[in-house]
């Protein structure tokens, strides 16, 4: 018997996130004017929860069941006008809403609010700090980009200063958010930031072992559920990996597969007619192909144009020039968990993976040290 209560609860801190459990939402506003009535905004699951409460002397009280933890927004209507009437100038906050007695004290605005009793809030605040100068260092880049004049943007010298300082601000934060996830295994917000790392190109070399290191409450909650599924499934389309093998009509209704470019590199660009970097890329992967058309290279074009818009498809693919053969089939898309375009893969002779995501200089610097 004392055996099975020790095994429970070692168990006990993994099972909390499989269940339900109440928040208390405190808000306290000590302000001169009243407040009419206070909103909470948040998902949970597939739904947007709104839910509000009036005035009580100031004080405001909310409550609910979460799963884990959510981001939420809390808006306080001075006016009494209703939320959708509030517009951009609305009195709002946006922090982490838990499993816990959380208390929000406003002295002037909901904005500079004080807010204790949410763990996960602290911790996405201590996060922030920690990351605020290489933000602000990304963002100082793309203002000078935004506000360089035309003929600057045409500079090739200013153009690549430009990207080598992005390249560097970019790698000093992901070293920053890698360091916070492995310091706080505890922590949702952890997983929270590897979520923002990656978006839904996952390179599963790093993404792998961090998520491996977040402790077993946090793999166990629904998002990490979840999220490690996501990594299973890019595991599939990792370098490394065998291609998913597949089969499609192209253009010209003929059948074309995976298997027609055994002994070949191809290069599996996934475009559509109407994304617009996709097309700007064309040229530079027209001449990569015309340089290696002959030495074992090929291409094969995967749209994410819709039956809807084939007449736009066909007329891209011919204004464009590309003599590669096309298909436009959405279940090799969902094969290769393509979100986002332009995307693509290099699958070598054997079918495996060996590169992604190869455009501009990229493409051209690994094509040649291939074909050396």
């Amino acid at each position: 018997m004392q055996l099975r209560i020790f095994l429970a609860l070692c168990f006990l801190p993994i099972m909390t996130w499989a269940q339900n459990s109440k928040f208390v939402l405190n808000v306290k506003a000590d302000l001169h004017s009243k407040v009419a009535k206070a909103y909470l905004i948040y998902r949970s699951g597939e739904k947007i929860i709104i839910d509000s409460v009036p005035a009580n002397n100031n004080h405001f009280q909310l409550t609910d069941t979460l799963s884990e933890p959510v981001m939420a927004q809390l808006v306080l209507d001075h006016d009494g006008v209703g939320l959708d009437k509030l517009g951009r100038g609305e009195d709002l906050r946006e922090f982490y809403l838990e499993s816990a007695n959380i208390d929000v004290s406003v002295t002037d605005s909901v904005r500079t609010a004080s807010i204790t009793g949410s763990k996960s809030n602290d911790e996405y605040e201590f996060y922030t700090n920690s990351v605020a100068e290489a933000v602000k260092a990304i963002n100082r880049v793309y203002m000078a980009f935004s506000t360089a004049p035309a003929g600057k943007k045409n500079d090739k010298t200013f153009m690549d200063s430009l990207q080598t300082k992005l390249t560097a601000s970019v790698n000093g934060k992901r070293d920053l958010q890698k360091q916070f996830i492995i310091r706080h295994p505890g922590s949702y917000i952890s997983l929270v930031v590897m979520k923002a790392m990656f978006g839904d190109d996952i390179d599963v070399t790093v993404a792998g072992p961090l998520f491996k290191n977040l402790s077993p409450e946090i793999r166990l909650s629904p998002s990490g559920i979840s999220y490690s599924a996501a990594i299973d499934k890019a595991r599939l389309t990792a370098i490394g990996a065998t291609a998913p093998a597949f089969t499609a009509k192209d253009v010209h209704a003929k059948t074309i597969g995976l298997k027609n470019f055994r002994g070949k590199y191809v290069l599996l660009d996934f475009w559509a007619s109407w994304c617009r970097p996709c097309r700007a890329e064309n040229p530079n992967l027209l001449k990569a192909y015309r340089r290696y058309k002959n030495q074992r290279f090929n291409v094969l074009g995967i749209s994410l144009d819709t039956k809807q818009e084939r007449k736009q498809w066909l007329a891209a693919i011919k204004k464009d020039g590309m003599p590669w053969r096309q298909i436009a089939d959405p279940d090799v898309v969902k094969m290769y968990d393509v979100h986002g375009i332009p995307q693509n893969f290099l699958v070598d002779p054997t079918g495996k993976i060996i590169a992604k995501n190869l455009r501009g200089d990229e493409l051209n610097k690994a094509l040649a040290n291939i074909f050396k």
